[in-house]
C-alpha cells in the first residue's frame, strides 16, 4: 500500500503540541533525532526512559549503539516542552478570540435592537 500524504490537523488534531513540532521541524529549526525522540513521547507515549535505553538494530544485531544520544534526549525533552507551552498558548489565544468572536456578535445584536 502506497504512502499518502495528509495535512498533520487532520490526524493529530487532539495533539497540537506534535502539530508545533512538525511545523518546527519543517522549518528546518529542530535537530532530526532530538525531534523524533520529542514526537515519539509527546505522540506515542514513549517515556523519556525508554527512548534514552532504546537501541538501533534488530535484537539479532551483535553491536547495537543507543538510538538517540543523550544530548538528542536533553534536547527532545526541550523541543517537548516548548512545543506543549506553545499549543497552549496558541489553545488560549484560539479560546479569547471565540470569547471575543461571541461577544462581539451579543453586542451587535444589542446594538441593532436598540
Amino acid at each position: 500500500k502506497p504512502y499518502e500524504l495528509v495535512r498533520a490537523e487532520e490526524h493529530l488534531a487532539e495533539k497540537p503540541e506534535v502539530i508545533e513540532l512538525l511545523a518546527a521541524y519543517g522549518r528546518g529549526e529542530l535537530q532530526r533525532g532530538a525531534a523524533q525522540a520529542a514526537v515519539w513521547n509527546l505522540n506515542s507515549g514513549v517515556s523519556w526512559q525508554e527512548l534514552a535505553a532504546k537501541l538501533d538494530g534488530t535484537v539479532r544485531s551483535f553491536v547495537r549503539s543507543p538510538y538517540f544520544t543523550r544530548a538528542e534526549i536533553e534536547a527532545g525533552m526541550s523541543y517537548a516542552a516548548e512545543a506543549t507551552r506553545r499549543a497552549s498558548l496558541e489553545s488560549a489565544d484560539d479560546e479569547s478570540k471565540k470569547d471575543a468572536d461571541k461577544s462581539m456578535s451579543m453586542s451587535s445584536r444589542y446594538d441593532s435592537e436598540s
